[in-house]
């Protein structure tokens, strides 16, 4: 056990190593840290995590020279990994070889939420590490959480606890293939540039149509759920959060590390049980 106490913590800082994205937090060393993995559909986000929350975070391949680094990091007591795909072999070695235990995210891992869903062996284990992590921040309130990364997930928590559930949709990029591969003359755009309200080329046409239609639908569901759920928080998260932040008229808690958030949280769970 990694013994001494965590220290005040200043800013996120960003860099590169060897083509990965690193986040970082100046931190000291803390009672107990946890190694927590969210495989994507796009991306891998390996971080460590301690008292005080998430401390480091790697964006790039999991068995990379400095997520194998990270890994001996004195005082962590244990792991757990999210993923929406299967694990390539040398990821799932990887893991497993860990000097600490491993838990992989599933129906079968105690979560401090309800799961109210009728089918939870097909529940995106994200979705649900995303739902942990927004109501460890505001436990007893109604959530509604919104993950917009390769597909966008709408995901409602009651302030009892329960998770309800959710709706899935297409993503911007999904959105941007799919007219393309099921039209005969529709071309790949680049999410980036003019959005006019009224499309005035094809480009913008499309972009406007696949950005702004994504925007109506986050505040659609965000105008309906709130009228149904009192006092609803709204989270985003997920690689397009940015994207579609400033537009939104509600207030809403912006974290792109949520769900590496909930899996710590889940991660403390288990290790109280």
């Amino acid at each position: 056990m990694c013994r001494g106490t965590i220290q005040n913590r200043f800013r996120v800082s960003a860099g590169c190593q060897n083509g990965e994205n690193v986040f970082s937090l100046q931190w000291q060393t803390c009672l107990c840290m946890h190694f927590v993995v969210d495989v994507g559909n796009t991306a891998v986000k390996s971080a460590l995590t301690d008292d005080g929350g998430v401390v480091e975070v790697l964006c790039g391949l999991l068995c990379s020279d400095e997520v194998r680094r990270m890994v001996l990091t004195e005082g962590i007591t244990c792991g757990i990994c999210s993923t929406v795909r299967n694990l390539a072999k040398e990821e799932k070695m990887f893991l497993d070889s860990l000097p600490f235990p491993v838990m992989y995210l599933s129906s079968d891992v105690a979560v401090p939420l309800r799961i109210g869903y009728s089918t939870p062996h097909t529940l995106g284990s994200d979705r649900v590490a995303a739902a942990v992590g927004a109501w460890n921040r505001f436990p007893g309130r109604n959530i509604l959480v919104i993950d917009a990364g390769t597909a966008i997930t709408y995901d409602v928590v009651t302030g009892d606890g329960v998770f309800l559930g959710g709706n899935i949709s297409p993503g911007k990029n999904m959105r941007i293939k799919s007219l393309h591969e099921h039209t005969g003359k529709l071309p790949v755009i680049d999410v980036a540039g003019d959005t006019p309200l009224i499309g005035y080329s094809t480009e913008t046409a499309l972009r406007s149509g696949i950005v702004s239609g994504i925007q109506y639908e986050i505040q659609g569901y965000i105008t309906r759920l709130s009228s149904e759920y009192e006092s609803l928080l709204v989270f985003l998260t997920g690689g397009d959060a940015e994207l579609f932040e400033k537009p939104i008229k509600n207030r809403i808690f912006a974290e792109r590390f949520l769900v590496l958030e909930g899996l710590d949280c889940i991660c403390k769970f288990n290790e109280k049980a």
